[in-house]
């Protein structure tokens, strides 16, 4: 290996403009363990041949030499003196700035790409969805040094843009909840029509019940939430809260509202199941629990990202779009009928019946 450096070495004074020669010679020089060595080369290297900052290939190099920041600000000088670099660069510095929770300039960095390189409508779409994903968590950065109204206009921006999300509800949620708990459970509550996510219910739930009984509660969503009357995961929510709060009739009457076809029906039937084996219907708590390990079979269901609403067939430890550890959650069944599950459905089989 030593011998290889050596030989690197000359060739490199023969020829200073060939960039792969400095490459190889300083990845070497960092499998060999000498670091020191391989970064003094780098930061010599980077004002005589900026160009080699420009590549994801020479990202890796400078990462494992613990120069990283080094190639971050060359990018962005290029970057804000409006020369144009590889799409491929662009998307490893807003990656590398994500990790640097200097979300602020990676939001700076997709403007810039949208002026100095128009992207496609795909490729539009794409940066959409990553540029309100940087804003969400700018906005939580934000809350955390104590520029809430700031952070609440990011939130608004994305929730603008993708309605659907359950990000931007949830931390609308944590800005609101600490000046007016009445437009905090607006907020959410206006979260779960958009978003049929029962857990913004749940949220709403764990502030309003210190201000109100459960009777007032329920009575509360269901004029707030009396277009969602039908929905099952609507009915499973309120039915769980009635269910805790011992208005057992109350909850019988929300779970067996729910139908057949939906996705909250499975778990209805589970409820329904353990309130009969704790009154001693034994058959019918088999019953109830036979029918929910059938729908669990038959019925596939969507599971989305918390972080920034991505989609996916099953559930999975790190989101491919954010790269979020453990943070999806199932939402809804989905239907071969549905234009936004297709890619989805088509991966999954013809099996998969449309849910209606």
């Amino acid at each position: 290996q030593d011998d290889a450096i050596g030989l690197l070495e000359q060739e490199r004074h023969r020829s200073p403009n060939n960039l792969g020669l400095h490459y190889w010679q300083i990845r070497l020089l960092l499998d060999a363990g000498k670091a020191d060595e391989a970064r003094a080369l780098l930061v010599d290297l980077l004002p005589q041949l900026p160009e080699v900052a420009l590549t994801i290939r020479w990202s890796e190099l400078y990462e494992n030499a613990g120069e990283q920041d080094l190639w971050i600000r060359n990018v962005l000088e290029r970057i804000r003196s409006g020369q144009i670099v590889r799409r491929s660069t662009f998307r490893e510095l807003v990656r590398l700035l994500e990790q640097a929770k200097r979300f602020d300039v990676g939001l700076e960095v997709l403007d810039r790409l949208r002026e100095f390189d128009p992207p496609t409508p795909e490729e539009e779409d794409e940066l959409s969805q990553r540029e309100m994903m940087l804003r969400i968590r700018h906005a939580e950065t934000l809350i955390d040094d104590g520029e809430t109204d700031e952070a609440m206009k990011q939130v608004r921006l994305v929730r603008e843009r993708f309605s659907g999300w359950r990000s931007p509800y949830q931390v609308g949620f944590r800005i609101l909840a600490t000046n007016d708990v009445a437009a905090a459970v607006d907020w959410v509550l206006e979260g779960f029509r958009n978003t049929g996510d029962p857990n913004l219910l749940v949220a709403a739930y764990e502030f309003q019940i210190q201000a109100s009984d459960p009777v007032e509660l329920l009575a509360y969503w269901d004029d707030h939430l009396h277009d969602l009357q039908k929905e099952g995961w609507y009915l499973l929510a309120s039915g769980w809260v009635a269910l805790r709060h011992g208005l057992i009739e109350e909850a019988v009457a929300r779970f067996n509202r729910i139908q057949p076809d939906d996705g909250a029906w499975a778990h209805s039937r589970i409820m329904l199941g353990g309130l009969d084996f704790d009154r001693g219907h034994v058959r019918d708590a088999a019953r109830e629990l036979a029918d929910a390990n059938w729908i669990w079979i038959q019925m596939p269901f969507v599971w989305q990202c918390k972080d920034c609403g991505q989609l996916a067939r099953q559930a999975r430890y790190v989101c491919d779009a954010c790269s979020a550890w453990e943070s999806y959650g199932m939402i809804r069944p989905f239907g071969n009928d549905e234009p936004e599950m297709r890619n989805l459905v088509a991966t999954s089989g013809s099996r998969i019946p449309a849910i209606r």
